[in-house]
């Protein structure tokens, strides 16, 4: 299986199957970068709220810093067997599909 870090990367999108996580977080996608950024927006009715973190991966999980509230925050992170990506932050999990650059589904 090739390395997390490069499968991560790309823009992922919240799971339209998982109704519990869009009730708790809304429609968000997340966006990570070869630089180590990560783009997380909560798509809104009438606009988009949009945070800039930086990011990296150790031992399984995902370390994110807000770049304008500075402060580390760990989510245990997973690749399910069907290419979603899985995330548990504070014991509430969370499940994303990848989207391709057009904003559709990428076909596996």
């Amino acid at each position: 299986m090739p390395e997390i870090d490069s499968i991560l990367l790309g823009k992922w999108r919240s799971d339209p199957e998982d109704e519990k996580a869009i009730e708790l977080y809304g429609d968000v996608s997340l966006e990570f970068t070869d630089r180590g950024e990560l783009l997380y927006t909560v798509h809104g009715r009438d606009k988009d709220q949009i945070m800039l973190l930086n990011y990296r991966l150790r031992d399984g999980y995902l370390i994110t810093d807000q770049i304008s509230d500075p402060r580390e925050e760990r989510t245990k992170l997973a690749l399910e067997p069907d290419g979603k990506l899985r995330l548990c932050f504070g014991g509430k999990e969370s499940s994303y599909v990848r989207e391709t650059t057009d904003g559709t589904d990428e076909v596996s």
